[in-house]
Order: structure tokens, then C-alpha cells, then sequence
């Protein structure tokens, strides 16, 4: 039997609504190792054991100019709790001085092979 009428629309809407976060930082080269431990240590400190997070991926880039970071939380209120805390705000802060962040909510409009 196939799902409830309505089913496939409502599951449809909660993926593009899915809760995915990435922030792209560029920073002096020099600064990319100092910047890439820095969001590691943060992302240890605040992300692994907040209500909702599902994971993270850090990416950085080959030149060292660059760190993306992609976060999925839970639900919408999941992410939104923890971007609203005083601690990722201080982080925040903190990382701007070393960097400039390029942060923008996603949503997945289409997937193709395995995802890693």
C-alpha cells in the first residue's frame, strides 16, 4: 500500500525545508591552519552535544583561503536554538577577527549518487 494521501507532499516539504547550514570562511592564507583548528575546536565544543545536531563537514580548501563548514540539524528550531545561543554568537565573534564568514541556509533540491 502506498502512503496516505498528502503523505509524499508533507515528506517533500520537510526536505526543502531541511535544516542545513554553510558557512564558507576566507581568510589570508597565512591564517587558513589557525582558522581551520579554530572551527574544529568550536565545532567539538559546541556543536557535537547540541539538542538536534545530526552532523558537520569541514571542508578546506587546497590554497588554505578557505573553510566550509555544513551543519544539519534536527529541525528548523534545532538550528535556529543553537544560532540564537550566546555561545555561536561569541564564536562567531571570535572567528571574524581571523576571517569573513559567507554564511546562507540551504535547502537540497536534488541528490545524485552516494552520499559520503
Amino acid at each position: 500500500m502506498g502512503a496516505a494521501p498528502g503523505r509524499a507532499t508533507l515528506i517533500a516539504m520537510e526536505a526543502t525545508e531541511s535544516p542545513v547550514l554553510i558557512d564558507v570562511w576566507t581568510v589570508d592564507p597565512s591564517r587558513g591552519p589557525e582558522l581551520l583548528q579554530r572551527i574544529l575546536e568550536l565545532t567539538r565544543g559546541l556543536l557535537l552535544d547540541a539538542p538536534g545536531f545530526v552532523s558537520a563537514e569541514i571542508y578546506e580548501s587546497v590554497d588554505h583561503g578557505a573553510v566550509t563548514i555544513k551543519i544539519t540539524m534536527r529541525t528548523v528550531k534545532d538550528r535556529q536554538a543553537l544560532t540564537d545561543s550566546a555561545a555561536v554568537h561569541g564564536a562567531l565573534r571570535e572567528l571574524r577577527v581571523i576571517a569573513r564568514s559567507h554564511s546562507r541556509l540551504f535547502r537540497l533540491v536534488e541528490a545524485f549518487g552516494d552520499a559520503a
